[in-house]
């Protein structure tokens, strides 16, 4: 294993994640003191807050990508992949699309992370976001942009494409799946935004150390990314309790797409990727 493939490990995840949001709350807060001084209004605007959100991540990919000594085609390795997984990845992320607002309807029970922080935080917070946007009602499109182009991309790099990569010269290919889909949640201490991405997490760390590539990762995120904004359109994202039909998708689907990759995945005699991590990783 060569030295490259060695950042980072579990230690260095957390203080990436830990950095990504720091480096995003300077930016807001240097967003906020621009739109003061200067009156420039289209800073306030939705569109330009998710442009403005890929910075820290790619500054952190810079920086990661040089720790590692390695390349950016290295971290997004494009292999293709064949057709016939492609039916059997949509029913998954179908079924964990479903089976998240189940879980989150669980979830809301428990303390928000908003009744730990102190009083004088939270009035700083909704002072600073709501002065640093124009907009009430943050319009589809800028939804749609966000949840299936931005965030796909510069988070699949981050998280599969380099904390992934450094896992699986770490540790096992399950506690690097594991780690890896479950870390981003677990710094972001929100319950509510934590069983679908965690879920997702690991759906997608499996195929990557399946295909040995970044495409079905991509693809599988913006499929789930589109399902979230037409649940959007739907008017759907207010309702915890879904009816029966909705939770049986996802108790159905889940599993029998799972199945049906397992086969795919045992009929293909490159199940095994040679050069995810550096090394031939244990299969999960």
């Amino acid at each position: 294993m060569t030295e490259k493939h060695h950042y980072p490990n579990i230690l260095q995840a957390i203080w990436i994640l830990i950095l990504l949001r720091i480096l995003s709350w300077v930016l807001l807060i240097l967003r906020y003191i621009l739109v003061r001084v200067t009156s420039f209004l289209l800073l306030t605007h939705f569109a330009v807050t998710s442009l403005i959100s890929v910075i820290p991540y790619g500054l952190i990919l810079m920086r990661g990508v040089k720790r590692a000594n390695t390349s950016f085609r290295e971290i997004c390795p494009l292999v293709p992949v064949r057709l016939s997984l492609f039916f059997p990845m949509a029913l998954t992320i179908i079924g964990i699309f479903s089976l998240q607002f189940q879980l989150d309807s669980w979830l809301q029970f428990f303390p928000s992370p908003s009744e730990w922080y102190p009083e004088w935080y939270i009035d700083f917070l909704s002072n600073l976001v709501g002065a640093s946007n124009d907009l009430v009602i943050v319009p589809i499109w800028v939804i749609g942009v966000d949840s299936v182009i931005v965030g796909p991309l510069i988070q699949e790099l981050l998280v599969r494409g380099l904390i992934l990569r450094g896992f699986l010269s770490h540790y096992s290919a399950r506690k690097a799946v594991l780690a890896s889909a479950l870390l981003p949640g677990l710094i972001s201490l929100d319950p509510l935004n934590f069983s679908g991405p965690a879920m997702l997490g690991i759906l997608l760390a499996w195929w990557f150390i399946q295909t040995c590539s970044m495409l079905p990762c991509f693809l599988g995120h913006v499929f789930y990314g589109a399902l979230f904004v037409a649940h959007i359109g739907l008017g759907q994202l207010e309702i915890w309790f879904h009816p029966l039909w909705w939770n049986l998708v996802g108790v159905i689907l889940t599993p029998l797409g799972v199945w049906l990759l397992i086969h795919q995945f045992r009929k293909s005699s490159d199940t095994v990727p040679e050069d995810v991590s550096g090394d031939k990783p244990n299969q999960l």
